[in-house]
């Protein structure tokens, strides 16, 4: 144990030593206004002894209780990839039996323990259009407003605060966006075409009914919008789609600037749901600007806790004011 210990330790120290590295003070102001989303946030505040502590102290347990969640998971995994898998059409919706042991194991449990071993403190917020703040109550559920029509009143739900747009966008900054987003809404992503042969995760993501895209080429590009409206057509049809997750900026950020928005999310013009992620921090920073996992995953684990602010604003739509 003390051998494993000491193995990340020796991790951890090669990820600090090339955070003592970055060093943005060479930057022009104009630069670093230009690059102010990319930039390490925590470039004055990270504590190299707090990181090579829980580096000794906890990434070994959370390394080992991740293996352990994927273990329990991958029986229903490779059964799921063995026989369920093969009989879906990518343009219907995943079966119902199906969808609910990914979204009990795969989703809600697998990601809320995640998030608890990581020591994750989640804090999630209402935002009305006039700007009111207010926190979401513990049990605040959504509702999508294509799945309205099939109350049996017949009548729709006109509260913003209790029906949303099922098409989410939402900026992308840590390693633990994904895991919060499944545990809160079990939703289909938009997702790199990698994602779709990764062990376990391409199975759980095809269930969701996540879209993999390919971006190399603009005529790939297209057909990825082509993909997505034809998600959303599908929904406003009463398809029982899950809600479809956009990160809208098509790359991850600090979260302290805004990047050029893609196109996929508002292709259609249709009302969408944004939501807000915000990591405060007092030493070390979450944000996955880093240049590879290698650098990024020792640092994160080591981590005693991270915080995690979600503010869900009401749905917009190309005719909102102010939208």
């Amino acid at each position: 144990w003390l051998a494993w210990s000491l193995f990340w330790v020796y991790l951890t120290k090669k990820s600090c030593d090339f955070l003592s590295s970055v060093d943005s003070s060479h930057l022009s102001d104009q630069d670093r206004r230009k690059f102010r989303a990319f930039l390490r946030a925590d470039e004055h505040t990270w504590s190299r002894n707090q990181l090579l502590l829980g580096a000794f102290f906890l990434a070994p347990w959370r390394i080992l209780f991740f293996i352990g969640i994927i273990a329990y998971n991958s029986f229903l995994f490779l059964a799921l990839s063995e026989f369920v898998v093969p009989q879906m059409s990518k343009n219907s919706p995943p079966p119902n039996w199906a969808a609910w042991l990914t979204r009990m194991h795969g989703s809600v449990l697998s990601s809320t323990i995640w998030l608890f071993l990581m020591g994750v403190r989640i804090r999630e917020y209402l935002v009305s259009e006039d700007g009111r703040i207010e926190p979401m109550p513990l049990t605040y559920r959504f509702r999508w407003s294509h799945l309205e029509h099939k109350r049996e009143d017949g009548e729709r739900q006109r509260d913003a605060r209790r029906v949303h747009a099922p098409l989410v966008v939402s900026n992308h900054i840590a390693g633990f966006d994904v895991p919060y987003l499944m545990y809160r809404l079990w939703p289909a992503f938009v997702a790199k075409s990698e994602i779709e042969t990764t062990p376990f995760v391409g199975t759980v993501a095809k269930i969701l009914g996540t879209l993999f895209i390919h971006r190399e080429t603009a005529e790939q590009k297209d057909d990825a919008l082509t993909m997505i409206s034809s998600r959303v057509a599908a929904m406003e049809g009463g398809e029982e789609w899950p809600p479809l997750i956009i990160f809208s900026e098509g790359q991850t950020s600090n979260g302290l600037g805004i990047c050029n928005f893609k196109r996929g999310a508002f292709t259609r013009k249709v009302s969408v749901t944004p939501v807000v992620l915000h990591y405060p921090f007092e030493t070390f920073s979450p944000s996955f600007e880093l240049p590879s996992p290698g650098i990024y995953v020792p640092l994160i684990i080591s981590q005693p806790y991270h915080t995690l602010e979600a503010y869900w604003m009401d749905s917009v739509g190309p005719q909102t004011k102010g939208g």
